[in-house]
């Protein structure tokens, strides 16, 4: 069967090919399917394959159960992710945000992208090392001014641009709030803890540490 690149065929059920197919169509389409009958899938595993999950959601399922969905701004894992001889590489060469770990929970007063804030009886506050309230709890740097919407970085790398902190340096809650600093609090009932590293000129290596010391 040959088709024109001007002509459209319609096929009313399924195309098997048991060896190989190739064609010079483009492009090819087919309906949405589901997780159970996916659009796209194999002779003798009808189950596994891909479908369409929604408006711009290409859905990946395997044995009738959906495995990923991919969207135009992320990717949704419905199952355990198995790295075998594999990392993850944080990006390093950012020139805007953050590459790492996120989370979208708790409320905030107000935010400013950028500061840091401690995780308090769920409220964001900015921190502050001499009140170990605000100092010795979940930490995030703010992606945004709404922690729910933009996310809180609790581990990874954060572009800042011209921070003029000292590469390979720990850094530590500042005592001017919110922010951070190379200098370690050494005032008593000061809340000492080591919260990251710069990496180089423009970018942080955000990494709380789960310890911390109190100052006599």
């Amino acid at each position: 069967m040959t088709i024109g690149s001007s002509q459209v065929a319609e096929f009313l059920g399924p195309i098997q090919a048991t060896n190989s197919l190739t064609t010079n169509m483009n492009p090819i389409k087919a309906t949405g399917g589901n997780k159970g009958l996916p659009a796209y899938s194999f002779i003798g595993d009808t189950n596994t394959g891909m479908y369409l999950e929604g408006a711009d959601e290409l859905g990946l399922t395997a044995g009738g159960n959906v495995s990923l969905i991919i969207k135009a701004s992320e990717v949704e894992a419905n199952v355990n992710i198995v790295l075998d001889a594999a990392n993850v590489q944080f990006d390093t060469s950012l020139t805007s945000g953050s590459s790492g770990t996120i989370i979208k929970i708790g409320s905030e007063s107000s935010m400013t992208f950028g500061k840091c804030y401690a995780l308090a009886s769920g409220t964001w506050e900015e921190t502050d090392p001499t009140d170990e309230n605000f100092s010795k709890q979940l930490l995030g740097i703010a992606l945004g001014t709404d922690a729910n919407v933009d996310g809180m970085l609790t581990t990874g790398v954060f572009y800042d641009a011209s921070h003029s902190f000292t590469v390979g340096e720990p850094l530590y809650l500042s005592t001017t709030t919110g922010t951070l600093t190379t200098t370690a609090p050494n005032t008593s009932g000061d809340l000492i803890r080591v919260v990251g590293y710069a990496i180089d000129a423009n970018h942080i290596y955000f990494c709380p540490d789960n310890t911390w010391v109190i100052l006599d």
